[in-house]
Order: C-alpha cells, then sequence, then structure tokens
C-alpha cells in the first residue's frame, strides 16, 4: 500500500473575495474543505483483494480520500471457488495505522457477499486490515487518505522610513513590506494604515 500518495490541488481565490469577510484566514478555511469534498472523483474506487484456494476477499473504502475527520465507509466482499456470494461469513476489521476509528471490528456478510463498516477519519491517512474469521486463510487492506489542510500564512510586517529620526516640521517617506515568511512572497494590495 502506498501510504504517501499525494493528493495536490491548486486553488487561486480572489482577494476581494476573501476582503468581504472578516476573518479572511477562517472563510479560507472553510472554503477548503468544500473544495476537497467537491472535487471528489466520482469512482474513486480503488479495490484490494487476496485469493486462497479459490476464495476471494476484496476490500474497499469509498470513499478512499477525506478531509480530516471526517467519516468514509470499508467495504469487504466474499466469494467462493465459483465467484458466488458466501453468505453469513464473519470479517474482522482492523486500523492497522492512522489515528482514525472503527464502527466495529466484526461484520458478517449479507447475501450479496457483502459487509460494510464505518470509518471515522483522524488526522492522518490509515490503512485498514481485513480477515476473515472462518478458517479460510483470507486477508488484505485498503487505505483511507486524509487530505491535509494547508499551512496558513505567517506574515511579518517590516517599516522603515527614508529619514530617521525627524527633527520638528520635517516629513518623510514610510516603506512598509508585509510578506508571508512561509512562502516568503509578499501581499500585493494590502492597506497598511500609520497613525
Amino acid at each position: 500500500m502506498d501510504m504517501n500518495r499525494e493528493h495536490n490541488i491548486h486553488l487561486t481565490v480572489s482577494r476581494s473575495l476573501l476582503s468581504r469577510f472578516r476573518c479572511p484566514w477562517l472563510q479560507f478555511m472553510n472554503l477548503w474543505a468544500m473544495l476537497a469534498m467537491l472535487m471528489q472523483p466520482v469512482s474513486q474506487l480503488h479495490a484490494d483483494q487476496t485469493t486462497n484456494n479459490g476464495y476471494t476477499l476484496t476490500v474497499w473504502a469509498s470513499p478512499d480520500l477525506v478531509s480530516q475527520y471526517n467519516g468514509s465507509v470499508i467495504y469487504a466482499q466474499l466469494t467462493d471457488p465459483d465467484g458466488a456470494a458466501v453468505e453469513g461469513a464473519t470479517l474482522n476489521f482492523n486500523a492497522a495505522s492512522g489515528d482514525g476509528s472503527l464502527g466495529t471490528y466484526s461484520s458478517t456478510t449479507d447475501s450479496n457477499g457483502q459487509c460494510a463498516v464505518g470509518y471515522q477519519a483522524g488526522g492522518s491517512s490509515a490503512q485498514i486490515n481485513v480477515f476473515d474469521g472462518n478458517g479460510f486463510g483470507l486477508s488484505t487492506s485498503c487505505v483511507v487518505y486524509v487530505l491535509q489542510p494547508p499551512q496558513p500564512p505567517n506574515y511579518q510586517m517590516w517599516i522603515s522610513a527614508d529619514k530617521n529620526p525627524l527633527v520638528n516640521g520635517e516629513t518623510t517617506n514610510v516603506n512598509v513590506c508585509i510578506m508571508d515568511v512561509t512562502t516568503w512572497s509578499g501581499l500585493n494590495g494590502a492597506t497598511s494604515i500609520l497613525q
């Protein structure tokens, strides 16, 4: 399993849009969460399976990419050597990594040979292992990837004057530089009020 799969999302937000809200950073985070949910592919199912003595165990998460602390469902299907569903089989689940939690650790397959367990993601991606409790010797896993929010900007402001100190009645130009020191990019179009 590739636990380090990256999901890159490029986002451009209009400065005028953010300036309409009293707390732009919180508004940006809400926008980020909405976009993360909307940008999920329609079918992002990646099933992992294993076969032993003709029995096949298939496991997948839907969705397999979630925002931090959101839910997913882990599905499993068990089929016999003829490809028919195995009803009434016990499948066991555990989270091998990550800091999320499963709704239950065991489930019984239905008439389609399927069962499902809820998963509440934490702050990091998780590998969920599924194995049969019926003596078929089957186990496989799937990964629920957790989308990490962007780092907040860290703005610093530098102020300098063309002439300092001033004698009473003199004037000078005051220079202000505001920069996001996480990316070392300047903040263009900002208004600074000095009194």
